[in-house]
């Protein structure tokens, strides 16, 4: 029973073997593919974070100039403001406004068009801002919150950085808290800038972590259900924040490998077969052996008569008669025997044979020759015709291997190929056994067996080991298989090239030659957890891992670790991937950001100083210039008002630490060049002498000055080109980044600022002038037409006065008519003789001049407290006696304007006033608690009085402050100060 059943378990045994590995060869395909896939994914993601992180990044860094600013400068206004925000954000782009919150108020905001709804909101009574603000004031940091629906319109993301005052000699930002300082980045235009909506990269991306919330936070862009299809996820790092980037191919992730199906299909096809081979040869293998059993028990029984027969025919002759006899039936039955193992061994699936040891003549052939290999067995008789028909690359050593074996006289078996009769190779396995006589071989015989359907299933296997192999040979990264006892059982192409061995000198080896760090193998807890997790881990993302080479060189690395299952147990797959490039990227980029901040610190630096002085502010921007960019010669050119040519207003000299002008140039005969201003935001001749834009001064300016590389950028005011910013570089020829050009540019913008305040302040000064002379012209007529009221007008009422108090004596005392109406003109007159007063006192009170400011004041507050029924308080503390003319008159006019101002709208019965001096400066204050008013609408449309009184204190070097709310009343305060003549 156990013979019959050995064939079909054999054939169970060879299709389990060869379904086992191709199971193996499947899930090593769908690894690879899966691998393949994800890594393809991660690197395209790893480069959108990069954009994503550089852009919002590269925009947040501006804050920091500002904050240090306004730490210093807490009074910074409106103005100062506005010139700070425009150089921060020259060049910038996706930045919808930059702000300054005082107290988390919004009070500042660049550029105001589009955003004047923002003014005055109160952050922490936005509900969907007061969380992440009131973050920033917990952290004292910067906080990127986000996106958010803005009140005037739109999405952005918001970053609110606290803003901390720096006391005089303090360390930094150690003072008490002042407000925030914002910046608006555009949702959209970041993203796309980033390439969230590029189609082309064929991904889907999804963004969570809203307000820098990372895991925590909602998605805010993307389908949510994207980070449910198990995505490729990197962080984002904002500042005190983060976000998560996740991606998936568009139509999600592929399930089968497109290479799978052909595998399964010709795995099943190889298990069939083999199972029909294995089936095949054992079926007859037994068979064999129970015939040569057979035989073996009939020639016993044989040799046993035999010697029954020869020991009775030593007995008698009757006996050995008998016995040959009986002999001669055994031969009968031993012939008949035979001739059935001749028709059994026939009927196999194997060619049996008999050949002469000697001659290697057949002596016979079954007739299986012909169905196996299309010749019939006659043929085979012929001389030679075995080693004729044998392959040609098999022919020599087979018939050598049977020679030698035959000679040897033992049985044995080999496998050899023959052309059958059309043309075919077939494969034989051929097992011989020999039969000597006296020593020597005398007869062969045997069985060929057709395998060619085996060959052709293991060639089929071993060409699938080695697709597997050159797989992991052309893989991008280095790959080496581990086996559990930590030494290397496999490494491809890319390991030798990485880190410069051969895999000779690798397999074999511990992995810890490689000196990879978090792969290490010297502990067993740790093999048994690398061997253990049936997960793919990334090793090294975010981390300073590195290998050692051959010549012990570090290289940096990742490396990624997945389980695979292997005939010899389980190995670990280390896709090692060598990121020296993106390291060196990386710090390009973080050399750029440092590069782009040091520009921004001095873009802030210059934006801070003072442009009164038109020459020495040009001065300091090439010097600073020259020396941020290390160029040797950096200078300032204007063109003259017929543009016919342009001057050299500075240059500077690095070698020199000098300055230099006076060089002019004619316009006309450089063409090109000007041309090329007119188009371009910055001209970067790298190779100046043979750039088209410059080479028009090689000869006469280049050579001369030894100048090999220039950067020039135009410089516009009021919509056309009225100077350049020069930058010549002398030395080997230079290339010019992008961030030194946007800087050359910033530059340019800077000098425009300093053209345009040079400009406002000319016309600043004659405007001044001009108002001086119209309110001295205003003063002068004043006090001609008060002088005129009280010397001739006045008079002339007093003697009308008098003229009508004579008639009315003349009258008597008599009633009438007449008299009453003298009476009444008399009262009428002295009235308005009153009324004249008061007005020549109003143009031009004579009190200032006779009795000096103090008594004018007073004067002035009793007159309007009799007139207008409002109780005005007025104290005077240490106030000079005498004072120029021109800043008591501003003094008292500005007294006069403010108490008519709040006759006029304050709603009050009381006003008080001072006078005092003080810290060398003499300060008016004015203040009502009346109904007061609402200073962000009225600011820049202020009254005609206002306007007066500012005018006024401007043209004495004064400052006038008004400090008012609604429902608080209202001050105004002069402060002025004094020379050691005025005191």
């Amino acid at each position: 029973m156990k013979s019959r059943s050995l064939p079909y378990v054999m054939a169970l045994v060879a299709a389990a073997a060869v379904l086992a590995a191709v199971w193996v060869v499947d899930r090593l395909e769908q690894e690879r593919f899966r691998e393949a896939n994800r890594t393809s994914v991660i690197q395209r993601l790893s480069t959108v974070r990069a954009r994503l992180e550089g852009s919002l990044n590269s925009r947040l860094f501006l804050t920091r100039g500002l904050v240090g600013y306004v730490s210093t400068h807490p009074g910074i206004e409106e103005r100062e403001f506005q010139a700070l925000a425009k150089v921060l954000l020259a060049g910038q782009s996706a930045i919808r406004s930059i702000e300054l919150a005082k107290n988390t108020v919004v009070t500042h905001i660049y550029p105001v068009d589009g955003n004047e709804k923002a003014r005055g909101l109160r952050l922490l009574d936005l509900p969907n801002q007061r969380a992440a603000v009131q973050r920033a004031l917990d952290t004292r940091d910067t906080v990127v919150a986000g996106p958010v629906d803005l009140v005037e319109g739109g999405v952005a993301f918001v970053s609110r950085t606290p803003i901390y005052l720096t006391p005089p000699g303090g360390p930094p930002a150690s003072g008490r808290y002042w407000g925030l300082a914002t910046i608006l980045v555009d949702k959209d235009f970041l993203l796309e800038e980033a390439g969230l909506f590029d189609d082309s990269a064929g991904l889907q991306y999804g963004l969570r972590g809203k307000d820098g919330l990372g895991t925590q936070g909602e998605i805010f862009f993307g389908n949510s259900a994207l980070f449910e299809s198990h995505p490729v996820v990197l962080d984002v790092y904002l500042p005190n924040g983060s976000w998560q980037l996740a991606a998936v191919p568009v139509g999600g992730w592929a399930a089968v490998s497109p290479h799978v199906w052909p595998v399964r299909v010709g795995g099943a096809f190889l298990a069939l077969l083999a199972a029909g081979l294995a089936y095949m040869v054992t079926l007859y293998q037994v068979r064999l052996a129970e015939r040569k059993e057979a035989l073996r028990r009939a020639h016993d029984e044989l040799e046993r008569r035999v010697e029954e027969r020869t020991v009775a025919l030593s007995r008698t002759v009757e006996i050995l008669e008998n016995q040959i006899a009986v002999r001669q039936e055994a031969e009968r039955a031993l012939r008949e025997s035979r001739e059935r193992f001749r028709q059994l061994a026939e009927t196999t699936n194997a060619i049996p044979w008999e050949a002469d040891a000697k001659t290697w003549q057949f002596t016979y052939v079954g007739p299986q020759a012909l169905e196996i290999l299309g010749y019939p067995p006659e043929q085979w008789c012929e001389k030679d015709f075995w080693v004729a028909h044998i392959h040609p690359d098999d022919r020599e050593w087979a018939v050598e291997f049977c020679k030698k074996s035959s000679s040897s006289m033992k049985d044995y078996e080999f496998e050899y190929r023959m052309i059958s009769a059309d043309g075919r190779i077939v494969w034989l396995h051929d097992i011989v056994s020999v039969e000597s006589i006296s020593g020597a071989p005398k007869t062969l015989r045997g069985f060929m067996m057709d395998i060619t359907g085996r060959k052709q299933a293991e060639e089929d296997l071993q060409r699938g080991e080695e697709r597997f192999r050159r797989v992991l040979e052309t893989a991008p990264d280095g790959i080496v298989l581990v086996r559990p006892d930590g030494t290397m059982a496999f490494v491809n192409e890319q390991m030798e090239r990485l880190f410069g061995y051969t895999s000779e000198e690798l397999v074999g080896q511990g992995v810890e030659m490689l000196a990879l760090e978090g792969f290490s193998t010297d502990q067993a807890q740790q093999r048994r957890g690398n061997f253990g997790d049936s997960s793919v881990r990334p090793r090294g993302s975010g981390l300073e891992l590195y290998g050692r080479r051959k010549d012990g060189s570090e290289v940096p690395v990742e490396i990624r670790l997945s389980p695979l299952e292997a005939p010899e147990g389980v190995l670990v797959c280390a896709a090692i991937r060598d990121v020296t490039e993106r390291k060196r990227a990386e710090e390009t980029l973080r050399k750029r950001t440092e590069q782009i901040i040091r520009h921004q610190a001095v873009l802030l630096k210059l934006a801070r100083m003072d442009n009164s002085d038109l020459l020495a502010a040009q001065k300091r921007i090439t010097e600073e210039d020259a020396k941020m960019l290390g160029v040797e010669r950096v200078s300032i050119w204007l063109f003259n008002e017929d543009r016919s040519g342009i001057a050299c207003q500075d240059l500077y000299r690095l070698s020199r630490n000098a300055h230099e002008k006076g060089l002019r140039l004619q316009a006309g005969q450089y063409p090109r060049y000007f041309q090329a201003l007119e188009e371009n935001r910055v001209v970067a001749a790298n190779d100046a002498q043979s750039d088209p834009r410059t080479n028009e001064f090689t000869e006469g300016y280049l050579k001369p000055f030894e100048i090999t590389s220039m950067m020039d950028v135009p410089v516009w005011l009021h919509g056309k080109v009225v100077g350049i910013v020069c930058h010549e570089h002398t030395g080997p020829i230079r290339e010019w980044k992008p961030e030194e050009q946007e800087f050359a540019a910033s530059i340019a913008d800077l000098v425009s600022l300093t053209l345009e305040a040079a400009e406002r302040k000319r016309a600043e000064e004659a405007l001044r002038n001009l108002t001086g002379r119209l309110i001295g012209a205003q003063e002068e007529e004043r006090r001609r037409i008060a002088r005129e009221l009280h010397d001739d007008l006045t008079q002339r009422l007093a003697v009308l006065a008098i003229e009508a108090g004579k008639l009315e004596k003349q009258l008597g005392s008599s009633s009438s008519p007449v008299r009453e109406r003298l009476q009444t003109m008399s009262e009428q007159i002295v009235k308005l003789s009153a009324d004249v007063h008061g007005i020549a006192r109003q143009l031009h009170p004579s009190v200032l001049d006779d009795l000096g400011l103090v008594k004018a004041i007073e004067s002035e507050c009793a007159s309007y407290s009799g007139r207008e029924r409002i109780s005005v308080t007025f104290e005077a503390r240490n106030a000079p006696a005498a004072l120029p003319k021109d800043l008591a008159l501003c003094l008292y006019r500005v007294t006069q304007e403010s108490l008519r101002n709040i006759a006029k709208h304050a709603r009050v019965k009381e006003a008080r006033v001072s006078l005092a001096s003080m810290d060398g400066e003499i300060r008016l204050s004015i203040h009502d608690e009346g109904i007061g008013f609402d200073l962000a609408q009225v600011g820049g449309k202020p009254g005609l009085g206002l306007a007066s009184m500012e005018e006024r204190v401007r043209l004495i070097h004064g400052d006038l402050s008004v400090k008012s709310q609604p429902g608080q009343g209202t001050v105004i305060e002069v402060r002025v100060p004094l020379t050691g003549r005025d005191r």
